[in-house]
């Protein structure tokens, strides 16, 4: 199927500006909407100065909600704009987002993200590995090499092979954050509600049931609820500045500083 373009005539100023007022006042750059959206940033620019013209319209729209859901606004906000601006109807697409207009590759729900570029590293990597296990002088040459990788080396003695014993709890250093609380096995049930509390500004990704995903940036003392028949999978771009309820239970914050990604029910 032949995919329709905008003609070059169409003027959609009006959207871009809309884009860019909310855009700015959520308090994000274009570079923060490229960053969560994963969409490229020149792409976002051509969309908030009203070029419309290099998309197909089946893409425009999906790139309208997802540009919704970084900015927390229901997506008619966007897409009502959109079909009044363009008379364009609904349609399916007849083939997946390209790269021009994409940063990088997303990893669907299938979990079949991997690129052809993956594939072929792990090929190689794993016939490496066949390799020097059953060739004799592969694994001697390696070995002379990277002496670390051969597990019996010629120069070690018995007291060197000795294991250092391990120092005591008291001595480690506590570097390790600690995790967030799991709830009791009688609440470990499926499904129940999820509350966020912000404490701080960051981007997150919700998925409900493993198929009602939701993008949101939170801001301070923003508090959201997600109820779910099964589970809710949450990923953060920082552990500290989401607070988590469970069912009534709170899990204090979800993780560590940095990006996070944690699910309910916690099972681990």
């Amino acid at each position: 199927m032949v995919e329709k373009t905008h003609p070059e005539s169409l003027s959609l100023e009006s959207l871009g500006q809309l884009i860019t007022n909310e855009r700015e006042k959520a308090g994000l750059t274009r570079n923060d909407m490229a960053s969560i959206t994963r969409i490229a940033i020149d792409q976002i620019a051509k969309m908030e100065q009203g070029q419309f013209s290099n998309l197909p319209p089946v893409y425009a729209r999906g790139f309208l909600k997802t540009l919704a859901g970084a900015m927390n606004l229901e997506p008619e906000v966007f897409l009502g704009e959109y079909r009044r601006l363009s008379g364009n109807k609904e349609e399916s697409p007849s083939r997946p987002l390209q790269n021009k207009y994409v940063e990088r590759d997303i990893i669907d729900e299938g979990g079949q993200g991997l690129t052809i570029t993956a594939i072929i590293v792990l090929l190689i990597l794993g016939v490496g590995v066949i390799f020097f296990f059953i060739n004799p002088s592969f694994h001697k040459f390696v070995t002379d090499k990277l002496p670390f990788l051969d597990s019996e080396p010629a120069t070690a003695t018995p007291s060197a092979s000795l294991a250092k014993p391990a120092p005591s709890p008291a001595a480690r250093p506590a570097t390790t954050p600690k995790p967030v609380p799991l709830a009791p096995a009688s609440e470990a049930a499926a499904g129940g509600r999820l509350i966020l509390r912000a404490a701080k500004p960051t981007w997150s990704l919700v998925v409900v049931d493993e198929r009602d995903t939701k993008y949101v940036y939170f801001q301070p003392g923003q508090n959201l609820a997600y109820d779910s028949q099964k589970s809710v999978l949450v990923t953060a771009g920082d552990g500290q500045a989401l607070k988590a309820e469970w069912n009534g239970q709170d899990l204090g914050f979800l993780g560590p500083q940095g990006p996070v990604e944690l699910a309910f029910p916690r099972r681990d």
